[in-house]
């Protein structure tokens, strides 16, 4: 498969550099520009496979260029992704009717900039877009619930994407999912959907072998850790590889905490450990929202 090529186009020296660097290091190859002028001069000569465009530049701004990238044969099936600032919703809409294709908010975080040039790039080349899986399991299920649930909203917050949460105790709790959707297991069509996908997986393991990755809920007393280290070895004879799994750690109070988080670590052999006090189904707390974040880039960088 030939390398795919990217065409950047910012007036803003740093935004070019962050850019180029984050793409090239996972293996794309950049042609860069800082007017529209140059942008359409490379555009007709060597056609990429994408276009990252700024909307305030010299010469002109972001709309128009799309409008003129659209209007000439060899640019006009381009996907455009274009930059733009937080909550400026005026910005989505003039940029959809230009013919822009998505939007990042600057400054990017380079997890959500990859997911959106790769799930561009998909869809530009005809393959069907795939869900990023997250799976959630553990032994405690009220926790295992209010740890995906947690997750799924901060998610929808932190990467502003699409999430939707797979649970057999979705409909039973009394929570509000706000932009997360919500769907029994026996409703859930995994190839149908698109963007981020979080199962809770409750008894039910057999999705293990179709996430992205897994997160283990798990408590910090002996009796536990021995039930997560079970799992994980369950997990592994399955398929789950260890770099796949990560631990969400609920502390009840800080007096469980007998063990040191770097002994726990290194005993159950996982790269991405957090501590987690409890939370009631769906609430967001700071750790939880920042375990999420974390999460995210974790595997967004790996794919």
């Amino acid at each position: 498969m030939a390398t795919p090529h990217v065409l950047i186009v910012d007036d803003e020296v740093e935004t070019l550099n962050l850019v180029e660097m984050v793409l090239d290091l996972h293996g794309y190859r950049i042609s860069r520009a800082m007017r529209p002028s140059e942008g359409f001069e490379i555009a007709w000569n060597d056609v990429p496979d994408l276009i990252i465009l700024d909307v305030m530049m010299p010469e002109m701004n972001g709309y128009d260029m799309a409008r003129r990238l659209r209007d000439n044969p060899l640019t006009a099936d381009v996907p455009i992704l274009m930059f733009t600032a937080k909550g400026r919703v005026d910005d989505l809409a003039e940029g959809f009717e230009a013919g822009v294709n998505d939007y990042v908010t600057k400054p990017a975080h380079p997890a959500e900039l990859l997911i959106r040039v790769k799930s561009l790039l998909e869809r530009s080349s005809g393959s069907a877009p795939r869900s990023l899986i997250l799976a959630f399991s553990g032994t405690e299920p009220p926790e295992v619930f209010s740890i995906a649930a947690g997750c799924a909203l901060a998610l929808t917050e932190i990467v502003e994407q699409p999430v939707t949460l797979i649970s057999p105790n979705a409909f039973e709790s009394a929570w509000d999912p706000g932009a997360v959707s919500l769907l029994a297991p026996d409703e859930a069509e995994i190839d149908s959907l698109e963007n981020i996908v979080i199962f809770d997986l409750g008894d039910n393991t057999e999705r293990l072998v179709q996430a992205d990755h897994v997160v283990l809920v798990t408590g910090p007393g002996r009796v536990e850790l021995a039930a997560a280290d079970r799992l994980i070895k369950q997990w592994e004879q399955v398929g789950v590889d260890i770099d796949q799994i990560s631990i969400a750690l609920v502390a009840r109070s800080l007096d469980d905490l007998s063990i040191s988080l770097d002994r726990i670590q290194q005993g159950l052999g996982v790269g991405h450990l957090s501590l987690i006090p409890p939370l009631q189904p769906g609430e967001k707390s700071a750790p939880v929202r920042q375990f999420a974040g974390d999460l995210y880039r974790r595997i967004a960088l790996r794919h």
